[in-house]
């Protein structure tokens, strides 16, 4: 189609596009809308008071932000201090993780042999809770500059006694196993 069969096209089937009526009307009523001016009126007391608020939200952040990184880089310097001025603490630190790990790893273990008896975790964790708080008291003895070597010899112990006791529960479960497994397989037979 051109635009001249196009053009005559929609003269003749303007009835198929909507009464005649309504298309003057809304045109009028476009019409007579006029522009309206757009004046700004600055708020002066609404806009301090958005700056204040700013402000004040940006001064709190500050200070919070401020009060963390000073409260952590004591706390590092501090640790820093005891570094060098004992220099065995970084073994202590490095075994501390080690005893740490491998006592999560066997506490899991156990846990999973043992899954089928009621009250193992919680007689575990409560056994080792006595150990755990010996082992804040020594911690708090090595803060206090307690004899260090003395304190740093009851904590290496105190790790290998948890150790210990995890090691010896995981060998008295797999012996029960090999034993219940063997008596299995000798009714089986």
């Amino acid at each position: 189609m051109r635009l001249d069969d196009f053009e005559k096209y929609v003269i003749d089937n303007k009835h198929d596009f909507g009464p005649d009526h309504e298309v003057p009307d809304v045109w009028e009523k476009v019409q007579k809308r006029e522009p309206q001016e757009v004046q700004l009126q600055i708020s002066w007391r609404r806009w301090a008071a958005r700056a204040a608020s700013i402000i004040v939200i940006f001064t709190i952040s500050y200070f919070v932000h401020d009060f963390r990184a000073n409260r952590l880089n004591g706390d590092s310097a501090k640790l820093v201090k005891m570094l060098k001025e004992d220099p065995r603490l970084l073994q202590l630190f490095e075994a501390d993780e080690y005893y740490t790990a491998e006592i999560n790893i066997k506490k899991e273990e156990l846990f999973r042999l043992g899954s089928n008896v009621p009250g193992l975790e919680n007689e575990i964790n409560t056994d080792l809770a006595d150990l755990d708080a010996i082992l804040i008291e020594l911690k708090e003895d090595l803060g206090d500059n307690a004899d260090n070597d003395e304190v740093i010899a009851a904590m290496m112990q105190n790790y290998r006694l948890k150790l210990e006791i995890l090691e010896d529960m995981l060998e008295q479960f797999k012996n029960k196993k090999n034993k219940s497994d063997k008596h299995e397989e000798g009714v089986s037979i």
